[in-house]
């Protein structure tokens, strides 16, 4: 078995409305960690698009895809992953 076998994997998932990061166990495909926009943090950012006018169909930008990143590497840290 070649050593990537054993890091943890990293899932996206993006759209208009939602940017979804998880880590999987290697062993298991179970989610150890996650992060989403849908996250109370985020909500007032969602709402303030969402109210626009002329309405967009595109929430979310580079700095709230960072900090989802930013939540999901905290998460990873606390419970001891290191490779991904």
């Amino acid at each position: 078995m070649s050593s990537a076998s054993h890091h943890h994997l990293l899932r996206l998932a993006l759209s208009c409305q939602k940017i979804t990061a998880q880590v999987t166990s290697p062993s298991s495909s179970s989610i150890v960690a996650m992060a989403s926009s849908t996250e109370q943090e985020f909500l007032s950012h969602y709402r303030a698009k969402l109210n626009r006018f002329p309405r967009s169909h595109n929430f979310w930008d580079a700095k709230i895809a960072s900090r989802v990143g930013e939540k999901l590497a905290f998460r990873l840290k606390e419970i001891g992953v290191t490779a991904i």
